[in-house]
């Protein structure tokens, strides 16, 4: 007799013993088809709209094509201060309410329900949204290389958060990374191979490797205000970790929390919820906490910090060096782009003044 399907999880109490800890690696495995960014966000979809149903008497879940589609109007238009759920917010943009009905689609498949974005209205609005409001990209401003010379130039380099500030930017830069890449590096994926022309960075899972084949990024030396390998040997020796492709005295998390009396421990301890005892965890700084290191030096270099965020290091790269007359091949194999039209937008952008029509009026 099978045990399978239905939901695993229930079945397990009635397993044999043989076979018990090869379903439980079973329901291990399956919380790894996603990523972990992609997992969180789809989490924090599900609690909006869990709140939504609960404040206006819906079932979440299996939930009705009714509640849905009210639900996508609701997030396409700015709330009232007297909404119950999200009082005076701004619209959510199309990609947002998209990414959000894909979480709730999610939901519905991993209990084995039918995905209410199946449902012919369903599609109807979220396609009416997105006509109607357009689904052009939220673009940050990009940081350009003198943007990124002054920024590290503002971090202290008489202390361990000056000295981790100046590596995040300048490696950030350099080998066009997202927040979320930055946050994953460890001090061993970083290697300096023969010759001192640069270092290797090792990405084992990014956005465009959701199957964590990995990917070796090749970032440059520069001269010293804007050398990522620099910056790194002195923040690697600040934090005790040794040296980028040396003898590591302490592995683990690259970019670390610097505590006030300058500590930099390699773990943290907290409790998840009040009253829960305190667990340990690695100390890496989180790609929400990147994102506002990047949006604090930009601010201070006169730049919009609501216009600024750790894409911004990555868009920053490719335009700098569009504009300084790089390939697009070449630039795609750093950045990992899977498809070259994505950077065609970055190109339109760059370009956008050279050779205009309008200089020949």
């Amino acid at each position: 007799m099978s045990h399978f399907p239905a939901p695993l999880g229930r079945q397990l109490d009635g397993l044999p013993p043989e076979v018990r800890a090869d379903a439980e690696a079973a329901l291990g495995y399956m919380g790894h088809t996603r990523a972990e960014n992609t997992h969180s966000a789809y989490s924090s979809d599900w609690r909006l709209f869990e709140a939504y149903c609960e404040a206006h008497g819906f079932p979440a879940l299996p939930a009705p094509p009714g509640a849905v589609v009210t639900w996508l109007a609701w997030m396409a238009r700015p709330t009232q201060e007297s909404d119950p759920v999200q009082p005076g917010r701004p619209a959510f943009s199309p990609n947002t309410i998209a990414r959000r009905l894909a979480a709730l689609n999610a939901r519905h498949r991993d209990h084995r329900l039918s995905p209410p974005g199946d449902h012919v209205e369903v599609q109807k609005v979220l396609e009416g949204i997105k006509r109607h409001r357009g689904t052009a990209p939220e673009g940050k401003t990009p940081l350009l290389t003198e943007d990124v010379r002054r920024m590290a130039g503002l971090c202290r380099r008489d202390t361990a958060a000056g000295l981790r500030d100046r590596a995040l930017i300048l490696l950030g830069f350099g080998g066009a990374f997202r927040r979320s890449e930055l946050a994953q590096l460890n001090a061993e994926d970083i290697q300096v191979p023969p010759g001192g022309k640069g270092l290797i960075a090792t990405l084992t899972r990014s956005k465009g490797d959701q199957q964590g084949a990995g990917r070796a990024v090749s970032v440059l030396r520069k001269e010293p205000d804007l050398c990522p390998l620099q910056a790194l040997r002195e923040w690697m020796e600040a934090a005790g970790t040794g040296q980028p492709g040396g003898d590591l005295a302490d592995a683990g998390p690259l970019f670390r929390a610097v505590q006030r009396n300058g500590r930099i421990p390699a773990v943290i301890r907290h409790r998840r919820r009040r009253g829960e005892p305190l667990e340990e965890r690695p100390n890496r700084l989180s790609p929400r906490s990147i994102g506002a290191i990047i949006s604090r030096y930009a601010a201070a270099i006169g730049h919009d910090p609501a216009s600024i965020g750790a894409h911004s290091l990555r868009a920053g790269y490719v335009t700098s060096a569009l504009l300084a007359g790089a390939s697009l091949n070449r630039i795609q194999d750093v950045t990992g782009h899977r498809a070259i039209e994505t950077l065609m937008i970055y190109y339109r952008h760059s370009g956008a003044w050279e050779d205009h029509p309008s200089s020949l009026l």
